[in-house]
């Protein structure tokens, strides 16, 4: 396959910028084994084999790790960019934990971690100088064969010792991912896949399922109010509670916890909860706000439905 000098040049510029990045993960690694270890608490997540990638998620028991042992996979987690033929690609792998460390040079150890999600941010800047989805996927892979890339460009999470942390608790999440979308994007996601022709249940050609599609799309009303509407993966995320200062109350966010969380010289001590087993059975019934609604679906080859 022919591609261009943007191309050619894109992927060069890549290459280096993972080569940077590896030497600055390094650098933080070594820094955090020179700190003295405080608690460590990471769970291990069973990867999805490749047959099960698109089925739902109904049960996840994670694998708890304290001590030595959970330091050594926080460390590994910090640069697990990579799949196995035996596993899914498509489905990030996600090493939800935390590491409560002292002693630790906090300003080299802040300083690395900043040049390393610069790093990943300018290697996502990249990649849509690749082209389109097909070549993204061919020139990263002749690189770098069974790369995730959500998995190589995803930030880590590092926390000062100020504001003080009381706790890191941990919990699953599930929600809908809804997108505004216009007749003219959703019609350019339909176009695209022509070029990414699927197995159909009836007789119709695909380029004529995807001409109907479109005209149904195109013939809505100008008002229609379109909304990309995808379930996504349930994940664990992470509630960090601040002590309050100066009789102000707690405070409280939540965060991704698709890699460990680093807690550096903490003042006082932190509470590090547990990750319970996801069973999709207690989960049933809930509903966020903002998915509550009255959705038609309109489109047979996209989730897009129509708003009212």
């Amino acid at each position: 396959m022919a591609y261009s000098p943007l191309q050619l040049d894109t992927i060069q510029k890549i290459v280096l910028a993972v080569e940077c990045l590896e030497q600055h993960c390094a650098d933080a690694k070594r820094l955090l084994a020179q700190a003295a270890l405080v608690q460590c608490r990471i769970y291990q997540i069973s990867r999805t084999v490749r047959e099960n990638e698109s089925q739902p998620v109904t049960a996840i028991k994670p694998a708890a790790l304290s001590g030595t042992d959970a330091f050594n996979a926080a460390l590994h987690a910090l640069t697990d960019w990579y799949g196995d033929p035996q596993y899914s690609t498509k489905v990030v792998n996600r090493i939800p934990g935390a590491m409560v460390l002292a002693k630790v040079d906090e300003s080299r150890v802040l300083d690395r971690i900043s040049d390393i999600n610069r790093n990943k941010a300018a290697i996502e800047s990249l990649i849509p100088s690749l082209g389109n989805r097909d070549d993204r996927f061919e020139l990263l892979h002749r690189h770098f064969p069974w790369l995730i890339l959500a998995q190589l460009t995803r930030r880590l999470q590092v926390l000062p010792c100020s504001p003080p942390l009381q706790s890191c608790t941990f919990t699953w999440g599930i929600k809908t991912e809804i997108k505004k979308m216009t007749v003219d994007q959703v019609c350019e996601r339909l176009e695209s896949f022509r070029q990414r022709p699927r197995s159909t249940i009836d007789d119709v050609p695909w380029d004529i399922k995807i001409d109907r599609e479109i005209m149904s799309i195109r013939s809505l009303p100008a008002s229609a109010q379109l909304r990309s509407r995808r379930v996504l993966r349930v994940r664990p995320l992470a509630n960090l509670r601040y002590h309050g200062i100066d009789d102000e109350p707690a405070e409280t966010y939540m965060r991704e916890a698709h890699t460990p969380i680093l807690i550096l010289n903490p003042s006082r001590p932190v509470k590090l909860g547990t990750l319970k087993n996801y069973d999709v059975q207690t989960r049933s019934g809930r509903q966020r706000l903002k998915d509550r609604g009255h959705y038609e679906k309109v489109s047979d080859l996209l989730p897009i439905y129509l708003q009212s």
